[in-house]
């Protein structure tokens, strides 16, 4: 055998090895006793390596105690190192997507224009229908709103509901012109509630709130008002209407502008406030023109005639009246000078009616002799007139066949209106028209908007009375008094331009 080396102590570094435990010297008897058993070197080292492996792998391993912080020394635990986490992968950019996610979202494109496209086309539908924001499940707003919810920035959607707002502006000037403001503020409500902030919006309720105020005063003063829409008719009468007088031909077309015509006659309530305004006498009271007091009904020996009477006037007429009632005993020149203070206190163009707005008005747009068709026994439903009603014998020969509870005059608006809304335009009481009287004035009478004849120092007279037979209660009746005749079943009605 060669030489015995003595082995070596091997000690491991407890600083170089970062902190591994030292081998112990065990080795080196480990060393000897391979030799004595006639293990060569080179195994030697191999045992040697293997064992030094295993022991570094031990010494890695956490102190199951002192990683709990239960270290003798009291040092700090030792902290296992932790995995990493798989490093975030990067989203791929939409022009690398799958062809399929590509696809589908195409697909979602395509189906939102679609329904865009269908609901754009419902609201066209709701809108030229006026379902503007109701019903509920089903109006243009709606639709519209809709359309902005997947496209706010979609035009036609935007425009659509600008026309909604325009559309219930539009409405309310309509109200506006009939003087339907309950109406009209109810349309200015819904487009406030859409545009709020739209200064045609705020400027239509300053509107509204101004002509309400206006119409307020001129109703304390005159009552309510109709807009008569102008129109033609055919005035005067066909001569083979019973009745007919001569004067009421021939018949022929007349067109008349629009006008605002007064939805009762003048009350004696109304008439009350202008003489205590003022300090007029009527022609009545003054005994003007030569006659005294009203043309009026009155017993004579017994019996019921007409003829003029000292003492009466438009609020002592010779029967029982109330301010609700159409005053009477007022001469034409009487209204002339009511009409310029009624004008002065309103800034408006009152006046009375021509005769072909009279007779347009009093058709209500029919062509019969009577509003509510041809028979005259009809008449108790829509007019005060001679019937059956007794109250002693007035002498009237003729009467309608019928009974209407009133002998003498009624209050306005008792009975049924005529198709425009207008009450008492036939019955009741006369009512004086502007024009002057000409017996042939409809032969060379003008088509659009006659005056009336220039010469002549009658007025005209229509609508019959309540002391009137069934021949003068006639839409085509033509009767006139000089200006200032003054009669007990004689009033009147105002007309008013509609821009006014």
């Amino acid at each position: 055998m060669g030489p015995q080396l003595k082995p070596e102590k091997i000690i491991i570094d407890k600083k170089r090895s970062g902190g591994m435990t030292p081998v112990p010297d065990a080795v080196s008897s480990c060393d000897g006793l391979l030799r004595g058993i006639g293990i060569g070197g080179g195994v030697l080292a191999l045992a040697l390596a293997v064992l030094i492996f295993f022991l570094l792998a031990d010494a890695d391993r956490p102190d199951p105690v002192a990683s709990e912080g239960n270290s003798p020394s009291g040092s700090a635990p030792v902290v296992p190192p932790q995995p990493s986490p798989p490093a975030a992968q990067p989203l791929m950019p939409e022009a690398v997507l799958p062809e399929q996610g590509k696809e589908q979202a195409q697909l979602q494109g395509l189906a939102q224009e679609e329904e865009i496209h269908r609901l754009l086309n419902l609201a066209e539908d709701d809108l030229a229908a006026l379902r503007l924001t109701s019903p509920a499940e089903n109006n243009a707003l709606m639709r519209y709103e809709q359309v902005l919810a997947m496209d706010d920035q979609n035009e036609q959607a935007g425009k659509g509901i600008a026309r909604i707002v325009a559309k219930y502006i539009a409405l309310a000037e309509v109200e506006l012109g009939r003087n339907g403001f309950s109406n009209a503020r109810g349309y200015h409500a819904r487009a406030l509630a859409i545009e709020p902030d739209a200064a045609s919006v705020q400027a239509l309720g300053v509107r509204i709130e101004q002509r309400a105020e206006i119409e307020q005063k001129k109703q304390d003063l005159v009552g309510e008002f109709v807009t008569l829409p102008g129109g033609c008719f055919q005035m005067g009468s066909p001569v083979t209407e019973k009745g007919r007088t001569e004067d009421e031909g021939p018949q022929h077309e007349v067109c008349v502008d629009t006008v605002q015509m007064g939805r009762y006659e003048v009350t004696v309530g109304q008439w009350r406030k202008f003489m205590q305004g003022t300090d007029y006498k009527t022609d009545a009271e003054r005994n003007d023109g030569g006659s005294e007091g009203c043309h009026s009904m009155h017993e004579v020996d017994g019996s019921r005639t007409w003829e003029y009477v000292n003492g009466r006037y438009w609020d002592k007429v010779g029967f029982k009246q109330a301010d609700d009632f159409p005053v009477v005993c007022l001469s034409w020149n009487d209204i002339q000078v009511y009409l310029q203070w009624l004008n002065t206190k309103t800034g408006s163009l009152f006046r009375l009616p021509t005769e072909a707005e009279w007779e347009y008005a009093a058709r209500g747009g029919t062509g019969t002799s009577r509003f509510w068709g041809d028979n005259p026994d009809a008449a108790c439903t829509y007019g005060n007139v001679t019937d059956q009603t007794t109250d002693g014998d007035a002498g009237w020969s003729k009467k309608h066949d019928c009974t209407d509870r009133f002998y003498s005059a009624a209050p306005v608006g008792a009975f049924q209106p005529n198709p425009y809304g207008l009450y008492d335009m036939l019955g009741n009481v006369l009512e004086w028209c502007q024009d002057r009287f000409s017996n042939a004035y409809y032969l060379n009478s003008p088509r659009d908007n006659p005056q009336g004849s220039l010469s002549g120092a009658g007025r005209v007279s229509r609508g019959g009375s309540w002391s009137n037979s069934p021949r003068r209660v006639r839409a085509a009746d033509r009767q006139w008094y000089w200006p200032d005749r003054r009669n007990d079943h004689l009033g009147f009605r105002l007309v008013l331009s509609p821009d006014q």
